[in-house]
């Protein structure tokens, strides 16, 4: 019994990692009236560079804990082999502890000038379903239930209506 459980927990684990991996979008930001590819990622760009401006980063380092393996050897005649002595972990960790904060201060940004959030996740539209082009010119609309998206740049999203899926 428990082996078939545990062979099920990793079959099951094995299989979630096949297929596409789509990614929900939760909190696309759009305007009422539709605006250009190029204006929200000009808007976008314009409210990350106020954010890192008003707010320094604070970094914080740490390394991890360390631990040496013991070392065993053994003897075979006139030769001595040796195993152990590995160390493992001491990895350097950076965070910025105000990150959240600007993150925050871009969305605010963003607010001001007229986006808003969707009360609702968008998921990744699927690569096979999905085959559109765009421009800079590209309108961003305003999402309804059953879009997805598709990336279109370093930090701007395209919403793709249902009806053009």
């Amino acid at each position: 019994m428990r082996y078939s459980l545990i062979t099920g927990f990793v079959g099951f684990s094995l299989l979630a990692g096949c297929g596409p991996q789509l990614r929900d979008l939760p909190g696309y930001m759009f305007k009422e009236t539709p605006v250009t590819l190029a204006q929200k990622y000009d808007d976008t760009f314009e409210c990350k560079v106020a954010a890192a401006q008003a707010i320094p980063t604070d970094k914080y380092t740490s390394r991890t804990p360390t631990y040496t393996t013991p070392v065993s050897c053994n003897r075979f005649g006139y030769t001595t082999s040796c195993t152990g002595g590995n160390t493992y972990g001491g990895n350097l960790i950076t965070k910025d502890l105000n990150e959240d904060l600007r993150v925050e201060h871009k969305d605010r940004c963003m607010a001001k000038k007229g986006y808003k959030v969707t009360p609702f996740p968008i998921p990744e539209c699927d690569p096979k379903k999905v085959n559109i082009s765009f421009s800079a010119a590209s309108k961003i609309h305003k999402p309804k239930p059953g879009a997805c998206w598709v990336s279109a740049g370093k930090s701007v999203a395209l919403i793709i209506l249902p009806e053009r899926q």
